[in-house]
């Protein structure tokens, strides 16, 4: 369940330092990344499992959005509560 979370995590991993090998910023990539975890889970490496679903994991996400998506979009992703000053809703002018 954990994995399959993770991967609608993914972000594009040259922007982000790969652990173990080299994953090409692809459906195709993705897919040889979901492999090589499952693959460590069925072969009892939770080392590396453990640093392959860490490399999924998005360690400033308000701003990988920012960078990635316009303001409506991070507007829907983001809660407002979690959303960066920038992007949060402008107070009403109504009384």
């Amino acid at each position: 369940m954990i994995l399959l979370y993770a991967v609608f995590l993914v972000t594009p991993l040259a922007a982000q330092s790969t652990p173990v090998g080299q994953y090409h910023e692809s459906t195709s990539g993705l897919e040889k990344l979901t492999k090589d975890m499952i693959k460590a889970q069925k072969e009892n490496n939770g080392t590396l499992a453990e640093e392959l679903l860490a490399s999924l994991v998005l360690l400033d996400y308000q701003n990988w959005y920012l960078e990635n998506f316009d303001e409506g979009a991070v507007d829907l992703a983001l809660p407002q509560s979690q959303a960066p000053a920038s992007v949060k809703a402008a107070p009403s002018n109504q009384p």
